[in-house]
């Protein structure tokens, strides 16, 4: 993770530091419990390994060919006229040394996924230390209407924004490429802009002309006012315009 760059971001703002450093020691102690995690899985693998071998060799002492069926009739087959007790406790070994492997491989996979969600979890939130990093240093704020319109703007901000194998901040498509503008990636303040004159979104900021009487759009009729289709798309998202 790329903290000593986001580290030389903030450059001498004490509480961004202060919350890095933070987040580094977190992430430190999560990389100690994958850790852990790994090492459990190895052992459950191990003793999942031996109760393979136990049933190997349980299918071996009996003569039992490969891909041949454990059942009534192979043993009935194998052994002759082997009591009644032998088949039943061959057929209960066999079931339950299935069920302690089904169970060792559930306990792996349920591991594998608290594992990756882990680390998903910590990416998010390093992604979203990064974004308002950024736009701290690179934009003179959002200039939302409202706390709800900002969070909609940051969300829009956030759709598609991941780090790259270099540790910088990259709008991707569905699909997996890198969207470019001008022939380079894509940067968040761009990306800003183009939300902000997008048609769908533009109601969400605050328009550089303000009167006393509250928020112009630019999109007038005579009257002054908003155009209906604004206020429509405002009370759409919930969003009090106050015109």
């Amino acid at each position: 993770m790329p903290f000593k760059k986001l580290l030389e971001i903030v450059g001498d703002n004490a509480e961004a530091k202060a919350e890095i450093s933070k987040l580094q020691a977190n992430y430190t102690q999560l990389t100690n419990e994958v850790q852990g995690f790994e090492s459990k899985i190895n052992d459950l693998k191990q003793s999942r390994d031996k109760y393979k071998e136990k049933l190997a060799l349980f299918k071996k002492s009996l003569k039992i060919e490969e891909g041949e069926e454990l059942n009534e009739d192979t043993i009935s087959k194998k052994l002759g006229n082997v009591k009644g007790e032998v088949k039943q406790e061959a057929s209960e070994i066999e079931k339950a040394l299935k069920a302690e492997i089904a169970e060792l491989e559930k306990t792996i996979e349920n591991l594998k996924n608290e594992y990756e969600e882990k680390i998903g979890e910590t990416k998010k939130t390093l992604l979203d230390k990064e974004i308002d990093i950024q736009l701290f240093k690179n934009t003179a704020g959002i200039n939302a209407v409202n706390a709800k319109a900002q969070n909609i703007i940051i969300s829009e901000l956030k759709k598609g924004l991941e780090f790259d194998e270099n540790g910088n901040l990259v709008y991707k498509t569905k699909e997996g490429t890198t969207l470019r503008k001008d022939g380079v990636p894509m940067t968040l303040v761009q990306k800003l802009e183009e939300i902000k004159n997008s048609e769908d979104f533009s109601f969400l900021f605050k328009s550089e002309a303000q009167s006393g009487s509250g928020l112009k759009t630019g999109r007038n009729t005579g009257t002054g006012k908003t155009t209906s289709r604004l206020r429509q798309r405002a009370l759409e998202r919930g969003i009090a315009l106050n015109v």
